[in-house]
This record gives C-alpha cells, structure tokens and sequence, in this order.
C-alpha cells in the first residue's frame, strides 16, 4: 500500500510543503505507519513523520493534535493516494540530506581526529 509507494519514489527536488500539505503529508504517513511490518522503513517513516510535525508546529505556532486528528477523520482514500508523489519526494528529500549531513558531520569527525594525531 503506501509504504511501499513512499520508499520507491524517485528522489527529486521538493518544494516546501504548503500548511495544509504538511498536514496531509502527516496523515499519510501516519496511516503508513501502522501498514508497514519493515522495521528500516517504520524508523524511516517515524522519522519523518516527526519532522513533519515539528514543521507544521513551527510554521503554524500551534499543535497539530487537533488538526491532524480531524483531518484524519475527514481525508479520503482517494485523496490520500494524490498526496503519495508529492509526500513520497518530500521524504526522499529529507533523507538525502539527512544522509549527507550524516556523512558531513562523519568527515569532519574523521579530520580532527587525524589532526590531534
């Protein structure tokens, strides 16, 4: 279902999600969430669901419970299956620069501990 659509969806430029995107992107994530037995992509999944909290949180200055669990009740199936491309890249494009910020941090790690040598 949609968890395998988000992780095989070709990593592209996304552009910033709009409110009530962040919002339907949670949704989406949420319902693929409880669908996915593959623990890499659960933790993948979580991860980005979180930030995509924190983004709603921070762009609105309010929480998302309310919001998220009204428009849980209210979004359609069809609906949740036109947000997987869009939300699908957006999580692409988290990871990709969550892995190189990792390698980043990775490679300044491995400089100082060569220079104190």
């Amino acid at each position: 279902m949609a968890t395998a659509m988000t992780l095989t969806a070709p990593v592209q430029a996304a552009s910033p999600l709009a409110d009530a995107q962040l919002l339907d992107c949670a949704v989406f994530m949420a319902a693929a969430l409880g669908t996915t037995a593959d623990k890499a992509a659960e933790q993948g999944i979580g991860y980005y669901l979180s930030w995509l909290i924190g983004r709603y949180e921070g762009t609105t200055g309010g929480a998302i419970d309310a919001d998220l669990s009204n428009r849980a009740v209210k979004i359609s199936s069809a609906e949740l299956e036109k947000l997987q491309p869009l939300c699908a890249a957006d999580m692409s494009a988290f990871g990709v620069r969550m892995t190189e910020l990792g390698a980043s941090i990775t490679d300044r790690a491995k400089q100082q501990a060569a220079k104190s040598k």
